[in-house]
């Protein structure tokens, strides 16, 4: 996958008492109704003991009746924070590259269903250790 498809931006803060584990928690969305072509953007606060964070990972899963599934995991870098042990990761899913890739479209072409997906986040760092997991419920995509 390429990082188009997801843009990550770490910025430190002073360092706290964190533990070792990674922490992810979820501070903004975008509208949970995507218009055709449209892309979904969340933000997202962490936090990192040793500052080695090196990998999210967004695991998509349709909830539809008709066809539910669940995605191989999108694995992106996170730039180097230098030991920084606090930060902000801003991501944005693209419609075709990253909300959409790999699912068929449901129903006629002369009227598709819309998508309901829960879309999770994890933060990795270079020791394996993972953060908990946030998860977005019902990410509303319009098809064509």
């Amino acid at each position: 996958m390429s990082v188009a498809i997801l843009f990550v931006a770490a910025a430190g803060c002073k360092k706290t008492k964190v533990a070792t584990s990674p922490s992810l928690a979820l501070k903004e969305t975008s509208s949970k109704e995507i218009p055709l072509n449209g892309d979904f953007e969340a933000t997202f606060s962490f936090t990192d003991k040793e500052g080695d964070a090196d990998s999210l990972y967004v695991i998509r899963r349709r909830l539809n009746l008709k066809g539910p599934e669940t995605k191989a995991p999108l694995a992106f870098s996170v730039p180097k924070t230098g030991g920084e042990a606090e930060g902000e990761i801003e991501t944005i899913l693209f419609y075709v590259r990253g909300l959409t890739l790999n699912f068929n479209p449901l129903g006629p072409s002369t009227n598709r269903e819309r998508d309901t997906l829960s879309i999770r986040y994890v933060l990795k760092d270079r020791k394996k250790n993972t953060s908990d997991t946030v998860t977005i419920d019902n990410v509303i995509v319009t098809r064509q």
